[in-house]
Protein backbone atom coordinates (compact mmCIF):
# COMPACT_ATOMS: atom_id res chain seq x y z
CA UNK A 1 0.00 0.00 0.00
CA UNK A 2 1.68 3.55 -0.58
CA UNK A 3 2.13 6.09 1.09
CA UNK A 4 1.14 9.02 -0.73
CA UNK A 5 -0.83 10.08 -3.60
CA UNK A 6 1.22 10.29 -7.07
CA UNK A 7 -0.30 12.80 -9.26
CA UNK A 8 0.91 13.09 -13.63
CA UNK A 9 0.50 15.84 -15.40
CA UNK A 10 0.28 16.02 -19.48
CA UNK A 11 1.61 19.59 -19.01
CA UNK A 12 5.03 20.39 -17.69
CA UNK A 13 3.59 23.96 -17.22
CA UNK A 14 0.93 22.57 -14.80
CA UNK A 15 3.40 20.27 -13.16
CA UNK A 16 6.00 22.36 -12.62
CA UNK A 17 3.21 25.30 -10.65
CA UNK A 18 1.96 22.42 -8.82
CA UNK A 19 5.19 21.59 -7.35
CA UNK A 20 5.97 25.01 -6.69
CA UNK A 21 2.70 25.24 -4.72
CA UNK A 22 3.33 22.49 -2.51
CA UNK A 23 7.11 23.22 -1.59
CA UNK A 24 5.56 26.83 -0.45
CA UNK A 25 2.96 25.01 1.61
CA UNK A 26 4.90 22.17 3.33
CA UNK A 27 7.61 25.07 4.16
CA UNK A 28 6.24 28.36 4.85
CA UNK A 29 8.61 29.64 6.94
CA UNK A 30 9.26 32.74 5.11
CA UNK A 31 5.71 33.56 5.12
CA UNK A 32 5.41 33.34 8.87
CA UNK A 33 8.43 35.66 9.16
CA UNK A 34 6.85 38.40 7.39
CA UNK A 35 3.63 37.86 9.28
CA UNK A 36 5.33 37.94 12.58
CA UNK A 37 6.60 41.14 11.51
CA UNK A 38 3.16 42.50 10.54
CA UNK A 39 1.32 41.51 13.66
CA UNK A 40 3.92 43.12 15.84
CA UNK A 41 4.26 46.20 13.62
CA UNK A 42 0.30 46.58 13.54
CA UNK A 43 0.56 45.90 17.54
CA UNK A 44 2.59 48.73 18.09
CA UNK A 45 0.49 51.36 16.18
CA UNK A 46 -2.01 50.25 18.55
CA UNK A 47 -0.08 52.14 21.16
CA UNK A 48 0.60 54.99 18.87
CA UNK A 49 -2.53 56.21 18.85
CA UNK A 50 -4.66 54.36 16.84
CA UNK A 51 -7.81 51.91 17.85
CA UNK A 52 -7.07 48.22 16.51
CA UNK A 53 -11.18 47.39 17.66
CA UNK A 54 -13.34 46.69 14.27
CA UNK A 55 -16.08 48.84 16.00
CA UNK A 56 -14.21 51.66 15.53
CA UNK A 57 -13.55 53.82 12.39
CA UNK A 58 -10.74 52.85 10.85
CA UNK A 59 -7.60 54.98 12.29
CA UNK A 60 -10.03 56.53 15.01
CA UNK A 61 -7.94 57.72 18.07
CA UNK A 62 -8.15 55.95 21.32
CA UNK A 63 -10.69 58.65 24.05
CA UNK A 64 -8.66 61.33 26.05
CA UNK A 65 -7.97 59.88 29.41
CA UNK A 66 -9.83 61.46 31.92
CA UNK A 67 -8.51 63.93 34.31
CA UNK A 68 -8.29 61.39 37.53
CA UNK A 69 -6.44 59.10 35.17
CA UNK A 70 -3.85 62.17 34.00
CA UNK A 71 -3.28 62.66 37.85
CA UNK A 72 -2.76 59.17 38.40
CA UNK A 73 0.00 58.99 35.63
CA UNK A 74 1.63 62.16 37.15
CA UNK A 75 1.98 61.01 40.37
CA UNK A 76 3.32 57.84 39.54
CA UNK A 77 5.54 59.52 36.86
CA UNK A 78 6.93 61.71 39.69
CA UNK A 79 8.13 58.23 41.68
CA UNK A 80 9.61 57.34 37.98
CA UNK A 81 6.94 54.71 38.08
CA UNK A 82 5.16 55.93 34.81
CA UNK A 83 6.74 57.13 31.48
CA UNK A 84 3.69 58.31 29.52
CA UNK A 85 0.95 61.08 31.18
CA UNK A 86 -0.74 61.90 28.18
CA UNK A 87 -1.12 58.53 26.03
CA UNK A 88 -3.54 56.09 26.31
CA UNK A 89 -2.35 52.36 27.10
CA UNK A 90 0.68 53.39 28.07
CA UNK A 91 2.10 53.99 31.60
CA UNK A 92 5.34 52.12 32.27
CA UNK A 93 5.66 50.57 28.53
CA UNK A 94 6.39 47.08 30.73
CA UNK A 95 3.32 45.55 28.74
CA UNK A 96 3.67 47.07 25.41
CA UNK A 97 7.78 46.51 25.49
CA UNK A 98 7.32 42.61 26.12
CA UNK A 99 4.90 42.05 23.29
CA UNK A 100 6.80 39.31 21.69
CA UNK A 101 6.62 36.01 19.76
CA UNK A 102 5.83 33.53 22.72
CA UNK A 103 5.79 30.08 21.15
CA UNK A 104 6.86 29.71 17.24
CA UNK A 105 6.25 26.37 15.45
CA UNK A 106 6.75 25.93 11.63
CA UNK A 107 3.39 26.67 10.85
CA UNK A 108 2.21 29.09 13.04
CA UNK A 109 2.66 31.22 16.23
CA UNK A 110 1.39 32.44 19.85
CA UNK A 111 2.26 36.58 19.97
CA UNK A 112 1.47 38.36 23.41
CA UNK A 113 2.81 39.20 26.56
CA UNK A 114 3.37 37.28 29.59
CA UNK A 115 3.31 39.72 31.91
CA UNK A 116 0.79 39.60 34.95
CA UNK A 117 -1.10 42.29 36.76
CA UNK A 118 0.07 42.85 40.32
CA UNK A 119 -3.03 39.46 41.28
CA UNK A 120 -1.70 37.64 38.52
CA UNK A 121 -4.26 37.96 35.95
CA UNK A 122 -2.90 38.18 32.31
CA UNK A 123 -2.20 42.42 32.03
CA UNK A 124 -3.41 43.08 28.32
CA UNK A 125 -7.03 41.28 29.25
CA UNK A 126 -7.49 42.80 32.80
CA UNK A 127 -6.29 45.81 31.04
CA UNK A 128 -8.72 45.27 27.96
CA UNK A 129 -11.80 44.53 29.98
CA UNK A 130 -11.58 45.21 34.01
CA UNK A 131 -10.47 42.99 36.56
CA UNK A 132 -13.08 39.79 36.50
CA UNK A 133 -13.78 40.80 32.39
CA UNK A 134 -10.83 38.55 30.43
CA UNK A 135 -11.78 38.21 27.11
CA UNK A 136 -12.29 34.94 25.76
CA UNK A 137 -10.86 35.29 22.59
CA UNK A 138 -7.04 35.09 21.82
CA UNK A 139 -6.32 38.43 19.97
CA UNK A 140 -7.00 41.98 21.48
CA UNK A 141 -4.47 43.71 19.07
CA UNK A 142 -5.95 42.66 15.60
CA UNK A 143 -8.95 43.87 14.10
CA UNK A 144 -10.53 42.39 10.58
CA UNK A 145 -8.81 44.49 8.06
CA UNK A 146 -5.63 43.15 9.82
CA UNK A 147 -6.49 39.31 9.43
CA UNK A 148 -7.68 40.53 6.15
CA UNK A 149 -4.14 41.88 5.41
CA UNK A 150 -2.61 38.42 6.49
CA UNK A 151 -4.48 36.55 4.23
CA UNK A 152 -3.57 38.90 1.41
CA UNK A 153 -0.19 37.86 2.26
CA UNK A 154 -0.68 34.27 2.31
CA UNK A 155 -2.72 33.56 -0.96
CA UNK A 156 0.15 35.91 -2.36
CA UNK A 157 2.67 33.72 -0.72
CA UNK A 158 1.23 30.62 -2.72
CA UNK A 159 0.77 32.66 -5.76
CA UNK A 160 4.82 32.92 -5.78
CA UNK A 161 4.56 36.41 -5.11
CA UNK A 162 7.60 38.11 -2.88
CA UNK A 163 5.97 38.88 0.63
CA UNK A 164 7.21 42.04 2.78
CA UNK A 165 5.16 42.58 5.49
CA UNK A 166 5.80 46.48 5.18
CA UNK A 167 3.53 46.62 2.10
CA UNK A 168 0.39 45.16 3.98
CA UNK A 169 0.76 47.91 5.89
CA UNK A 170 0.17 50.57 4.27
CA UNK A 171 -2.89 52.35 4.84
CA UNK A 172 -2.94 51.04 8.41
CA UNK A 173 -3.18 53.31 11.09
Amino acid sequence: MADGITIKFEDAEIESLVKRLLRRVKNPMKLMKEVKQYVHAVTMQMFSGTRPDTRAKRGQTWAKLKPATIRQKAALRKRGLAIEIHRPLVRTGKARDSLKVLEDHPKGFVYGTKVKSKDGFPYMGVHQKGAGKIPQRKSIFLNEHNLRQIIKMTVDYLKGIEVQYKAYTKGDK
